[in-house]
């Protein structure tokens, strides 16, 4: 695996569990995710 695709991998899983995310919060909270929703909570 080269450098390029191993950061591709890392972007795509990163992407990934922020589609899960927002999928979580979009669920619980019943709202559109906005770009508050991906920050973590303690900031």
């Amino acid at each position: 695996m080269t450098a390029h695709q191993h950061a591709r991998f890392i972007a795509n899983i990163k992407g990934y569990l922020l589609d899960v995310f927002a999928e979580g919060t979009y669920r619980t909270q019943g709202h559109i995710p906005t770009t508050s929703d991906y920050l973590p909570v303690w900031l």
